[in-house]
């Protein structure tokens, strides 16, 4: 949509699609780098109508070459030290931060999350006057060298109609990993746009 002082994407009924190559070169500038990696994600928010929206991002990279690689360039994942999800489509709520950081040649990383706007709590007749909107999902990481991780969460939005709070269970190597509670904010995210890209 155009307006006289900006353009404002509604966003599409097709699926965001990005790709990513970096490459390190060395010797340009005093680099020591020599490495190649590539990523790819799909993204889509789907309305569901009455029965709320479902939300996914996936996607796939790693390294075609992996000859020198500082901390800074490895793929790192989204992980988290508090409490509090910053962005629900491009984090792991229990995931400590670089536990899967990595130089593989391939990994697969997928986010889900599917809110029902009410569809089951709006029958309930005490949860029904609250307003609040039951949220599950599950985000995972694999690596090519068989190590995975995975997370599955339930919880409600919309409370106060401001925030958000999951009980979140963890898997690494499909063994319990780790479980605890997250808060976030219940509007972030819900914009389609560059939330949906790597």
């Amino acid at each position: 949509m155009e307006y006289p002082d900006r353009k404002v994407s509604l966003g599409s009924r097709y699926p965001n699609f990005s790709f990513q190559y970096t490459q390190g070169i060395k010797n340009i500038l005093g680099s020591d780098a020599d490495f190649s990696k590539w990523k790819f994600y799909v993204a889509d928010n789907l309305n569901l109508k009455l029965k709320g929206q479902l939300r996914y991002r996936a996607g796939i990279g790693g390294f075609l070459n992996n000859r020198s690689v500082e901390l800074p360039d490895y793929q790192h994942f989204n992980g988290t030290i508090t409490r509090f999800i910053p962005e629900y489509q491009r984090s792991f709520m229990l995931l400590p931060q670089y536990l899967f950081s990595n130089t593989s040649k391939f990994y697969s990383e997928a986010h889900i999350e599917y809110n029902l706007k009410g569809f089951l709590t709006n029958k309930l007749p005490l949860i029904r006057n609250l307003n609040l909107y039951l949220v599950t999902g599950a985000n995972g990481i694999w690596l090519n060298n068989q190590k995975y991780y995975y997370e599955v969460f339930a919880g409600f939005d919309n409370i106060f109609k401001q925030l958000r709070v999951d009980f979140v269970q963890s898997y690494q190597n499909g063994k319990p990993f780790q479980q605890g509670i997250r808060i976030g904010l219940s509007k972030l995210n819900l914009s389609r746009g560059r939330e949906d890209w790597p």
